[in-house]
């Protein structure tokens, strides 16, 4: 750990404070690569194919059928296994009966532009990674500075965050002010 700045210097406590933030990061990512192969717990085949048929499902009621027909496919990766059930032997029966909406004709798609995924909406706008910074800078500065009140550490948290992503201090603000079932958040 470096020397603590002076909390009225607040470009170095913000530098000081990102500093220890990738310090942890790094700490956090070594300790994971050294875990033992057989304590790291894995995803179930069940899962996995679970997840794939929900993702090509969601696309499917949006209009994009491509990823639902690959799963049926047999070349498919998961079709093509010779251990266990194969994909499209797992899909559930809602998935079977928007295929059957699809090649009987009765499928219609919403209107309009489909809703972003939060992938999409993280990558169109920064707040939102920026806004779980704010948290883990803000909590880094409280251990640190415990004599300053938590508007103030919140207040500087807020400053370097907005710095660091290029964002109005305000904008930051009011996304994190937010409470966590917003609509606008993720």
């Amino acid at each position: 750990m470096t020397r603590l700045p002076a909390w009225r210097d607040q470009d170095a406590v913000a530098d000081w404070a990102w500093a220890e933030l990738e310090e942890a990061w790094s700490e956090a990512e070594r300790q994971h690569a050294m875990r033992r192969w057989d304590q790291v717990p894995g995803v179930p085949v069940s899962e996995v194919c679970r997840q794939i048929e929900q993702q090509a499902a969601a696309r499917a009621t949006r209009g994009d059928f491509g990823p639902l027909a690959d799963l049926l496919r047999p070349d498919h990766p998961m079709n093509a296994s010779s251990v266990g059930t194969r994909l499209r032997d797992r899909l559930s029966p809602a998935t079977w009966s928007l295929i059957a909406d699809r090649l009987t004709g009765t499928f219609k798609a919403k209107a309009g532009r489909p809703p972003m995924t939060s992938e999409e909406r993280r990558a169109s706008s920064p707040v939102h990674d920026a806004a779980e910074d704010v948290a883990a800078i803000e909590a880094i500065l409280k251990r640190a500075y415990p004599k300053q009140s938590s508007g103030q550490v919140r207040g500087c948290a807020l400053l370097s965050v907005g710095r660091r992503y290029g964002i109005e201090v305000e904008t930051l603000a009011k996304y994190v002010g937010r409470p966590a079932g917003d609509r606008r958040r993720l």
